[in-house]
């Protein structure tokens, strides 16, 4: 059906902040008229006079923020102190504070966080802070030591690692990057892992060598997060403290599962608290057993319902593993006995 009669009308539209009249006529019958809502929630009332046909339509858009698709990869970078001033102290205050140029070693850690046991084929991209080259022996070394990296290749100033698969355990890998050209003012380096098929399921990390002083405090106050046992832990053990634990549903809790060293008195539920800037990804993963190393009881902070552990550069947090507490055991009747 076509109306075909005379068109002779207005059309009022009355809402907060908007009082309208339309006239629709023989002139502008084909011309659209429309007047925009501005405010909501809000009620419009539409009057219509006169005579003719018309047609009116309301449209509401919106947007429905989509909820952010969970990590694919977990990704960290642990930048070590310059390779020169390692001596027969290596300890974290050594360390900390040094400012100084020179070849220095980074740490990859990633690890697949998908519902699948492992992933795809996967690529680790390491782009270099300005002035550094990696070092080709380090980078064979790595090869050699790490199974599941296929190949790497170094394309200008970045290095490419290709793993076979990156699986729900850890992967860590070290390579030593040298100083060739002194460079002021330097851009942060980044590391990216991503699935070689699709290179949305992404994540990366910022690195630098030289922060500024107070962020290098913070920085430097971090705990060390590993994946196997550090070299001489057993001068550690006489005086230390060990606890087997495990995390925790609620983001950095922790259940403590065995005391293996010195006897102290916790709570089965800890809370841990990182310094500032500090990430550490043991801690990130709902459950899986850690070791903790720590050096003082003075580390532990007591509320009337919780307990607390705060963690710095001489905590260290260390994934589980079978032979660990035989190793332990053996290190702590050997404190007894000397």
């Amino acid at each position: 059906m076509i109306y075909t009669g005379a068109t002779d009308m207005f059309i009022d539209f009355v809402a907060l902040d908007l009082n309208e009249r339309h006239y629709i006529n023989k002139d502008n019958k084909l011309v659209l008229n429309r007047e925009e809502v501005l405010h909501f929630p809000n009620n419009v009332t539409v009057s219509v006079g006169g005579g003719g046909c018309a047609l009116l339509q309301a449209n509401v858009k919106y947007n429905i923020p989509e909820s952010p698709e969970p990590p694919q990869f977990s990704i960290d970078v642990d930048v070590g102190p310059p390779l020169s001033i390692l001596s027969d102290d290596p300890s974290p205050q050594i360390q900390a504070n040094t400012c100084a140029g020179g070849d220095r070693v980074l740490t990859i850690c990633s690890s697949y966080l998908g519902e699948d046991e492992s992933s795809n084929m996967a690529i680790i991209e390491v782009k270099m802070v300005s002035g550094y080259y990696p070092s080709k022996t380090s980078l064979k070394d790595a090869k050699k030591s790490t199974d599941s990296m296929a190949k790497y290749e170094v394309d200008g100033k970045k290095v490419i690692f290709y793993f076979d698969e990156i699986t729900h355990d850890t992967l860590c890998f070290d390579f030593i990057v040298e100083q060739h050209i002194k460079v002021e003012d330097v851009k942060p380096g980044q590391v990216t892992v991503y699935d070689y098929y699709d290179r949305d399921s992404s994540a990366f990390r910022a690195y630098e060598f030289c922060a500024q002083e107070e962020e290098n405090a913070e920085f430097t106050a971090c705990p060390r997060c590993l994946s196997s046992i550090p070299e001489n832990y057993e001068d550690k053990v006489c005086t230390g403290i060990i606890l087997k634990v495990r995390n925790h549903e609620r983001h950095h809790q922790i259940k403590v599962l065995e005391n293996l060293g010195r006897d102290i008195s916790t709570h089965e539920m800890i809370t841990t608290r990182l310094p500032n800037g500090c990430v550490c990804q043991q801690l990130e993963k709902e459950g899986g057993h850690k070791m903790l190393l720590l050096t003082s009881s003075d580390l532990f902070e007591m509320t009337d319902e919780e307990q607390y552990l705060n963690l710095n550069a001489d905590t260290y947090i260390i994934d589980w593993q079978t032979s660990f507490k035989d190793d332990i055991i053996n290190a702590v009747n050997q404190c007894e006995n000397n």
